[in-house]
């Protein structure tokens, strides 16, 4: 016929430090290979990944979450920038609340993004942030974390390793399977779960 239809294709970029995201396993790789040793190659930029995509998260996590509010059990509104959450603040954190992490749980890690923001105007996560100690990468393994999540991007900024941008990300998500929620807003979360 006469008439033609040409629809929109809207695309919203939710990777970054604003948006709360779930990574995929396929969002990082390391020198070539994604998780499980699958080729970084199975992404392509016009069709995506086509294997460890989002997609499998599709029914959603249901299981029993765990938050651990760093700035809570240091006594200050926030860390600073650089800062590196260790094995030994998640194990106080652990004997001081009584919760234990378990096999299965999501992990949430504060450092106190929000605080930080109101109390310093002008300040961006990408400039230097708080963030996990590689080290924890074993503990959460160790407990058999599904998920890891928290209210940063889980990397300290600057790094911590030298020459590789975001090395939590690389043994999360490239090493060990491990999915991990970035930027979540747990402020209100953490407050309720502190009163």
């Amino acid at each position: 016929g006469d008439i033609q239809w040409f629809l929109d294709a809207p695309t919203l970029p939710m990777h970054g430090w604003a948006f709360s995201h779930l990574d995929a396993l396929s969002h990082a790789g390391f020198r070539g290979v994604l998780y499980n040793g699958v080729p970084a190659s199975s992404v392509d930029s016009a069709r995506g990944a086509s294997r460890l995509d989002i997609a499998a998260m599709r029914q959603g996590i249901v299981t029993r979450g765990v938050l651990i509010d760093i700035p809570r059990l240091m006594g200050r509104p926030f860390l600073d920038s650089g800062v590196a959450v260790t094995v030994a603040d998640l194990e106080a954190w652990e004997r001081r609340t009584g919760t234990r992490v378990q096999p299965g749980d999501v992990v949430l890690i504060l450092t106190g993004r929000e605080a930080r923001a109101r109390a310093l105007p002008g300040w961006q996560l990408v400039r230097g942030s708080a963030g996990l100690h590689p080290g924890i990468a074993r503990w959460l393994r160790d407990r058999n974390a599904a998920a890891l999540g928290g209210d940063g991007a889980s990397d300290p900024s600057p790094s911590l390793v030298a020459g590789v941008s975001e090395p939590f990300h690389q043994l999360a998500l490239v090493s060990m399977g491990v999915r991990l929620f970035d930027n979540l807003a747990v402020e209100g979360l953490a407050a309720a779960a502190g009163a």
